[in-house]
């Protein structure tokens, strides 16, 4: 699932190919990607617009435009973006499809039909509105250990939820606690200062690593355990097998000789 570093590698994206052009037409072929607007509505919208520049939180990406209104983007666990010119390299499962007066195309793919494109007055807005926590590369050390000591939720449970801090998903707070050396089931509140101070600034730099790799698992360095996590994954660090356990319903990766704290 797009995650933090995955949705800022596709607001580098769309700066870099989508923004200042003017939009001649849009395709939606998918309705039920479109939240809080229609097809008509949002193609009445963007027509003859342009985008004008890019916002991320959490795992929402928001696209200004010259008008009033932004289009707020997520990508679910399947959805991304891809500019081109020919219409024979549009990706299947596309849903939302536009296209610019310089004849190339931007399309929104979403396979599983999990991702969501709609209308919001503006970012601030829409974070209030969705009762979104602090973006978790935006939030402050302070403000971090009172969610964590606030909490008796297990830790990778409470990293996870959106509403307590945005952008972390099951990927990324495997690595970012295998990389703490922490087990995931640790009640949040028992974390000792030392730990929180670990944990927080190992989420930092484990997400500005991702985003410096592309989200790219391929170009990971052999310290990291995104690319064993797979079933005969074996730790980067010890050489165990890893474990896999189920939490909040979602499968775990993790080292049991390494995080046992």
């Amino acid at each position: 699932m797009p995650e933090l570093p995955d949705v800022d590698v596709y607001k580098t994206y769309l700066n870099a190919c989508g923004l200042h052009q003017g939009i001649s037409d849009i395709e939606i072929t998918e309705p039920r990607i479109l939240v809080e607007t229609s097809s008509a509505a949002l193609k009445r919208y963007l027509k003859n617009k342009q985008f004008t520049a890019t916002d991320r939180y959490g795992k929402h990406l928001f696209v200004h435009t010259d008008g009033a209104m932004i289009v707020h983007m997520h990508f679910g666990m399947t959805g991304f973006l891809k500019y081109f010119k020919n219409k024979n390299e549009c990706p299947a499962h596309t849903r939302l499809l536009i296209r610019f007066v310089n004849d190339y195309h931007l399309a929104f793919s979403c396979r599983r039909l999990l991702g969501q494109v709609g209308l919001a007055s503006g970012v601030e807005d829409f974070i209030a509105a969705n009762d979104l926590g602090p973006d978790a590369l935006q939030i402050s050390f302070d403000a971090f250990k009172e969610v964590m000591q606030g909490s008796q939720k297990a830790i990778k449970s409470l990293l996870m939820d959106q509403t307590k801090i945005a952008g972390l998903g099951n990927v990324y707070v495997d690595e970012i606690l295998f990389h703490a050396r922490l087990h995931p089931k640790i009640a949040a509140r028992r974390l000792s200062e030392e730990q929180l101070n670990t944990l927080y600034q190992t989420m930092i730099d484990v997400l500005r690593y991702a985003i410096d790799k592309k989200a790219d698992p391929e170009r990971f360095g052999a310290s990291y355990l995104l690319p064993q996590r797979h079933k005969n994954g074996r730790c980067p660090r010890c050489k165990t097998a890893l474990s896999q356990i189920k939490i909040t319903g979602r499968t775990s990766y993790l080292c049991r000789q390494c995080q046992k704290g």
